[in-house]
């Protein structure tokens, strides 16, 4: 899972994300969505900006990478 905070936009289950390595850019879908209500993880279909979320299908994210839209 790739946990952080949707800073602009917004992100949907099913989206195609681009991950932004340090040294390479890998493509990736948005299989599963979820969002925190306290201590637990809630599966949703949208998040918004501000919102902290857990992205399960992107495999090739690690810590310091940036999640983006294919038109960022």
């Amino acid at each position: 899972l790739a946990i952080g905070r949707v800073v602009r936009g917004s992100v949907k289950a099913g989206q195609e994300l681009f991950v932004l390595g340090e040294h390479e850019k890998t493509k990736g879908n948005v299989k599963k969505l979820f969002v925190f209500e306290g201590l637990k993880r809630v599966a949703v279909e949208g998040a918004a900006a501000g919102e902290v979320v857990a992205i399960a299908g992107l495999e090739d994210a690690t810590i310091g990478d940036t999640i983006c839209d294919r038109e960022d």
